[in-house]
């Protein structure tokens, strides 16, 4: 069962990483390579929350979301400005410096060992642990809450404005009214 655990759990990861990417290259048109430096940082700030200050369930993950999204913004705003090669650069610049400093400062992330003695997750009173009723919940909705905004994006006007965005030319139904 521990296997079969393993096996779902990285199925849900790498799901979740893709859906992202798909987001970021298919819709948006923006090649970048720093999603597993935001996908580490948020793992290791929630899980410096709950294994080292002991912050109930919820509460780690929506800090790490926090995070990350702060973190986004703060590269996001310089590296948008570039764009083409540069962007592809800033975002690797980005990777390489976040998994040197996960991995350097070991007071805080452990290194190469990582973090020690992170609680169970207890939800209404259930601790999900390695039950088959658990493994199944625990590894099917993130996987699918995260393949949601994939398909509502691009039918939303922001999604067909951001993929326009993207080309630098305006859509042809637009062409009319700009020509004028």
């Amino acid at each position: 069962m521990d296997y079969l655990l393993h096996v779902g759990v990285m199925v849900a990861l790498y799901t979740i990483l893709a859906s992202s990417f798909n987001l970021l290259i298919g819709y948006a048109g923006l090649f970048a390579l720093s999603h597993a430096a935001f996908f580490g940082v948020g793992a290791y700030v929630t899980a410096i929350l709950a294994a080292t200050y002991g912050v109930p369930f919820p509460l780690p993950l929506i800090a790490g979301m926090l995070v990350v999204a702060a973190l986004g913004m703060v590269i996001a705003l310089p590296a948008l400005r570039i764009g083409g090669d540069y962007l592809v650069i800033v975002t690797l610049a980005l990777q390489v410096i976040v998994t040197t400093v996960l991995l350097n400062w070991t007071s805080l992330t452990g290194g190469t060992d990582g973090i020690r003695a992170i609680p169970r997750i207890e939800m209404f009173g259930q601790v999900l642990d390695r039950r088959a009723s658990s493994c199944r919940w625990r590894w099917s909705w993130p996987s699918s809450a995260s393949r949601w905004p994939g398909g509502w994006a691009p039918r939303r006007s922001g999604g067909r404005s951001r993929r326009c965005a993207t080309t630098r030319s305006p859509p042809r139904r637009w062409a009319r009214t700009w020509s004028r």
